[in-house]
């Protein structure tokens, strides 16, 4: 499955979000190290380099569209060789 950049920036929304909603509700930490938390959770940018292509699907699957993986290879990956 392909992900275009601003599919990738709302996943990264989504978990900063979700983080920012998991500190909120910590027990354990004080309200003043919360509020630290949360500012630099604030603070944080994404930076994510996708190159002019990725941002078209179809021009993705024909750049792709001759790559095959060894048969060598799909029966190896992730053993040791």
């Amino acid at each position: 499955m392909l992900l275009l950049p601003r599919q990738v920036e709302t996943i990264l929304e989504a978990i900063k979000s979700e983080f920012g909603r998991t500190v909120a509700q910590l027990d354990w930490m004080s309200d003043q190290t919360k509020e630290r938390a949360l500012e630099k959770l604030a603070s944080v940018n994404n930076k994510i380099a996708f190159p002019p292509i990725a941002h078209n699907i179809s021009q993705l699957e024909q750049y792709y569209a001759k790559v095959r993986i060894a048969q060598f290879a799909a029966k190896t990956l992730g053993k040791r060789v």
